[in-house]
């Protein structure tokens, strides 16, 4: 069994599809050890794999953009914005907007806390 993960994994890796080579051995004994069809372990494997290429991506996307820095919502002073600023953070914190497809601008130095 180890020389098929062996070649399964030599498989994977050229076809560059990370995520299943990671616990592959055990995934594959847990498959066996539930009796779970061969369809079932694979849609699973493929769909980590597939949640792994999408987050990497995800970051890749916020590395490459260069942003000079990072500030989360949940890090803002709500008590130092302005009643419209604090509807729009409201609006914001729905992402609503991604759905939408619209664009959103910050603008103002970090820390300050404006929308």
């Amino acid at each position: 069994m180890n020389e098929t993960i062996n070649e399964i994994k030599k498989y994977v890796k050229e076809l560059k599809i990370p995520g299943i080579n990671q616990g592959l051995k055990m995934k594959i004994e847990e498959a066996y050890r539930l009796n779970q069809p061969y369809e079932d372990f694979l849609r699973d494997i493929f769909i980590e794999a597939y949640d792994m290429r999408k987050e990497n991506g995800r970051k890749n996307r916020i590395r490459n953009a260069c942003f000079p820095y990072k500030k989360y919502l949940d890090e803002l002073h709500v008590d130092y914005l302005s009643e419209d600023a604090k509807k729009k953070l409201k609006e914001l914190n729905t992402l609503n907007f991604i759905e939408e497809g619209r664009n959103i601008i910050l603008a103002g130095n970090p820390g300050i806390g404006y929308i």
